[in-house]
């Protein structure tokens, strides 16, 4: 949002751009990850998920999310410790077990 005007009597016109806060919870950073792998802007991808598990460390979908930028990037090693990080944090997960098997398999 905008606004023009002399807003604290300086004589000066003052604008105003935008709130000033970002959203740093583990939905949005996700969302800029996944967008970001589709592009096959991996490397980018990683940087996003390294931050939003800084941010959000105790939700194994950032480790998922971390795991499946890894295999298309050929790096199966980083995959599987992503992904058994996610399953220290979630034991339950099967789609972070399903996705470990399919790399084990594979190699």
């Amino acid at each position: 949002m905008s606004g023009v005007g002399d807003v604290n009597g300086d004589g000066y016109d003052d604008v105003v751009v935008g709130t000033g806060s970002y959203d740093f919870t583990a939905g949005p950073l996700n969302a800029v990850a996944e967008e970001l792998s589709r592009g096959e802007k991996f490397r980018e991808a990683v940087g996003v998920m390294e931050m939003n598990i800084e941010f959000n460390p105790g939700q194994p979908y950032p480790h998922i999310l971390l795991g499946q930028v890894y295999v298309q990037m050929g790096e199966n090693e980083a995959a599987i410790t992503s992904l058994e990080r996610a399953l220290e944090i979630d034991p339950d997960n099967e789609w972070a077990k399903k996705l470990l098997e399919r790399i084990r398999t594979q190699d």
